[in-house]
């Protein structure tokens, strides 16, 4: 593809060279005089740099155009035209200083300084957050070009680019390196800091600059990646955490075992052969747990049978003292003395029978976890 290229533009040199000739009077098969050529120029430009003018430029303009319309008597749309145009006049005949720091210290002064000499004096009455939802909403509107008026993507692209090569004194931003043929200028633009790049990464449609390949190449959503996990698969960056927190087979996992004591650390991928593997230590681990709920519930039974034998000793004396509450009628004294003890072997009954309730509870509770290890058991056995 070089040596046509090349070969082309020899051929290009040579008839451009003839006509030139002929022009002078020069016949075929006569001596053709040296030709004196222009130097060929590198026109490479940053992509990333035209692409922040633009998004300044449309900034700019939608600022503009709020600040000199006002709802609901005015819409900004209708003067988003003529500010382009005059934006571009100004900014296209503003001065760069020699020696400026880049491209974004001139321009983005000149853009900010245009930006405030069109607030009116009505605009400042309107509140601040409506003004910014009304830019907003503006900007993105000239972005998706859904109005009519202003800039079109391939006029911003064409003014960032002239405005870029204007502003942009000390060539930090574009190229600007000559040459003396057109063979050493294709070769240099194969290699150009600046030169368009289309992403190598599979399903990624990014254009952008050699300069910018690294920041894109870190960001990339379709970059493939290895598997932080060591699963040995490589995934693109943008369902790698959904990869990681799913399919990976090093997956970190919890074996269902690990309530009864088992501290193995699995993955996704090893757990059906670590519970293979530990059948025999999770059966001893089931075993243990089995025993100890066993002492548990013998205690509990005990605790009933103590409690329902108070139950039994004490229901008797609350007879007695019901039929002496009958016969001290007569004396307050002694039925209020009554009354009172009464009251507080009801207690005892209401404090012994909740006890009892507690326990009747956890009692069942613990036959439930009984009935859940063993499910557990002969599930995976």
């Amino acid at each position: 593809l070089i040596q046509v290229h090349a070969h082309t533009e020899r051929r290009r040199a040579a008839r451009i060279t003839r006509m030139g000739a002929v022009a002078e009077g020069v016949q075929p098969g006569d001596e053709v005089p040296a030709v004196s050529h222009t130097p060929l120029c590198c026109t490479h430009v940053c992509i990333a740099t035209t692409e922040n003018i633009a998004r300044s430029l449309v900034e700019a303009v939608a600022k503009a155009a709020v600040f000199q319309t006002l709802k609901p008597f005015g819409d900004p749309r209708t003067v988003v035209a003529p500010l382009s145009a005059e934006l571009v006049t100004f900014l296209m005949g503003g001065s760069c200083a020699e020696g400026s720091a880049g491209v974004l210290s001139d321009l983005m002064h000149n853009l900010e300084s245009w930006t405030i000499s069109k607030k009116s004096f009505l605009s400042s009455f309107v509140s601040a957050a409506s003004q910014s939802d009304t830019i907003a909403k503006l900007k993105l509107d000239l972005t998706r070009c859904e109005t009519s008026e202003g800039f079109n993507p391939s006029d911003r692209e064409r003014m960032s680019r002239e405005l870029l090569l204007r502003y942009d004194r000390g060539g930090l931003a574009h190229c600007e390196e000559t040459f003396g043929s057109a063979d050493d200028l294709f070769a240099h633009k194969q290699r150009c800091h600046f030169r368009p790049m289309q992403c190598p990464n599979d399903g990624c449609q990014e254009v952008f600059g050699a300069n910018t390949a690294g920041a894109h190449d870190a960001s990339c959503p379709w970059k493939r990646m290895p598997c932080p996990q060591g699963c040995a698969l490589e995934v693109t960056r943008r369902v790698l955490r959904a990869h990681m927190a799913g399919p990976c087979e090093r997956r970190p996992v919890v074996c269902p075992y690990h309530h009864l004591g088992c501290l193995t650390a699995v993955f996704a991928g090893t757990l059906d052969n670590h519970c293979k593997d530990g059948a025999g230590e999770h059966l001893a681990l089931v075993a243990a747990r089995v025993g100890r709920l066993g002492d548990t519930v013998e205690s509990a039974d005990g605790k009933v049978a103590s409690i329902s034998v108070a139950l039994g000793q004490i229901r008797p004396q609350l007879g007695r003292l019901a039929g002496l509450s009958g016969e001290l009628v007569s004396s307050s004294a002694r039925i209020a003395t009554g009354e009172k003890a009464l009251k507080e072997l009801e207690k005892s009954v209401r404090a012994v029978e909740r006890g009892m309730s507690s326990l009747e509870a956890e009692l069942k509770a613990q036959r439930r976890d009984i009935s859940k290890v063993m499910n557990t058991v002969m599930g995976p056995l």
